[in-house]
């Protein structure tokens, strides 16, 4: 899980900071809607460095939690918290699509998202299922925790790589 989130979000280093760049305009009227999407709008990481440190924290969550699954080998709180991670993961990738939908056109990630978030995440399901590891239900219920976790965290890993990617 590691390997696919890092081409994922490869793909957004690469590309984020050029493309918030490019459509002001669109953010702005993003974050005019509520005060959630303003937060978000305000929270990003706008330099290669500020997100790169952005990544590269989420990216350290993703493989210690997944040390801690392999090494558990059963299921408990490392298998539940690898299927959250993997969860949001596999979700995110509709935000992805939405964003593009929405901007018309290319979004920082999507491409990593549609090519290599959707079937490696769902290759991975399939090893788990096959292992009988996890459930439909505990499935769904860690990707929901995942996903009404992932604002925060997001918020979380913009602020810290605004912050230390000052200079």
């Amino acid at each position: 899980m590691p390997v696919i989130f890092a081409i994922h979000d490869g793909e957004e280093l690469a590309t984020m900071p050029g493309w918030i760049a490019r459509h002001p305009r669109e953010l702005a009227q993003l974050a005019g809607m509520n005060k959630l999407l303003a937060g978000i709008v305000h929270s990003l990481a706008t330099t290669t460095p500020q997100v790169a440190i952005a990544i590269g924290f989420i990216l350290v969550m993703f493989v210690a939690v997944t040390a801690g699954a392999s090494l558990a080998l059963r299921r408990g709180p490392c298998l539940y918290a690898y299927t959250t991670l993997l969860g949001v993961l596999f979700l995110h990738v509709f935000g992805h699509v939405g964003q593009a939908i929405l901007f018309r056109g290319y979004h920082p990630g999507v491409v990593g998202a549609v090519a290599v978030v959707i079937p490696g995440a769902l290759f991975i399901y399939r090893r788990l299922f096959a292992a009988q590891l996890v459930t439909w239900k505990s499935v769904v219920v860690t990707a929901l925790v995942g996903l009404a976790l992932f604002i925060p965290g997001v918020l979380l890993a913009h602020g810290l790589g605004r912050w230390m990617g000052k200079g």
